[in-house]
């Protein structure tokens, strides 16, 4: 009997694995299609004349930063062209509003690490250069805005911390008890599983 219960306890913890598993891939699969998506929008938007437009697009698919992602990094590296293109024609307005989308995007995906470092600093090379030094008490005005949500991002840690241990503590409750069902157990798993969702479309 005792190792029919371990058997049935080590196949649940392998499913709560595996449910953890299957949102990982499907929070990474979303993310790396909408990044795709508003990279296409953005070629779209350059080829009909579109600039502004198609700079708003391409800092959007970078802000859908998946690690190793080939949209993102394509993204930063058309708002680079299309800064540099600007400075080669003589506009330096646009440059610096391009290199300035290019800055606010990557610092807005930066976490533990910062990703594509070297678009980074070739971007705050070129600012340093375009626009004057901000004054010590006064606001940047190259300050990030429109970023990644910071609620998402707490809530998307959040589920995947609480997720995990809500799931083995009502699998152990659920052996240890003879099987009786635990209302606020289950309820502690369906609401990590709902601040994995909510972080997924927030964040």
């Amino acid at each position: 009997m005792e190792m029919r219960a371990e058997s049935s306890y080590r196949m649940y913890v392998a499913s709560a694995v595996a449910v953890t598993l299957l949102v990982l891939a499907f929070i990474i699969i979303r993310l790396e299609r909408d990044s795709s998506r508003y990279l296409r929008l953005g070629d779209e938007a350059v080829r009909e004349g579109r600039d502004a437009e198609a700079l708003f697009y391409w800092k959007m698919s970078m802000m859908m930063y998946v690690p190793f992602s080939p949209s993102s990094r394509r993204a930063a590296e058309r708002i680079l062209s299309t800064a540099e293109a600007s400075l080669d024609r003589g506009d330096p307005d646009s440059a610096s509003r391009a290199f300035g989308y290019l800055r606010a995007g990557l610092l807005g995906i930066r976490h533990i690490t910062q990703p594509l470092p070297d678009l980074l600093a070739a971007a705050e090379r070129r600012l340093a250069t375009l626009r004057p030094p901000v004054p010590r008490d006064g606001p940047d005005p190259n300050a990030l805005s429109g970023g990644t949500s910071s609620a998402g991002a707490i809530l998307l840690c959040a589920g995947f911390v609480a997720w995990p241990v809500s799931f083995f503590r009502m699998l152990r409750g659920w052996r240890d008890r003879g099987r009786a069902f635990q209302p606020r157990l289950a309820l502690a798993g369906a609401l990590s599983l709902l601040m994995l969702a909510a972080g997924a479309l927030l964040a």
